[in-house]
């Protein structure tokens, strides 16, 4: 997925005026982060965060992924926040990346 296509998912989020996740992934781990409608960033969470560490101390695998979405779901709802939207970032959807969004549909944050 090029920019063009990233900015366009990304506006049509803004448009819906919802909270969003947005998923970075690189070899060793995965990070996600709550924005809010106006793009300010409400909280964050990696596989590197010693909750994650101590349960799971590969980060770059799927049972790591499914671990964080189920911890960064626990924190969304803390915030009393009822849904958002998911946003891959422009990654293909499977592996981690659809680990970690089934890992909060689970959880009922995820519509």
């Amino acid at each position: 997925m090029g920019i063009r296509a990233r900015n366009k998912s990304r506006a049509k989020i803004r448009l819906q005026n919802t909270y969003s996740v947005i998923v970075e992934r690189s070899n060793k781990n995965l990070s996600v982060q709550l924005l809010s409608p106006t793009g300010i960033s409400e909280a964050g969470m990696t596989t590197k965060a010693h909750a994650v560490k101590k349960q799971n101390p590969n980060g770059g695998n799927i049972a790591a992924a499914t671990l964080l979405g189920k911890l960064f779901a626990k924190v969304i709802k803390a915030k009393k926040i009822q849904k958002v939207a998911f946003d891959r970032s422009g990654y293909l959807y499977h592996g981690r990346v659809k680990a970690l969004a089934e890992a909060l549909r689970e959880q009922g944050v995820i519509a």
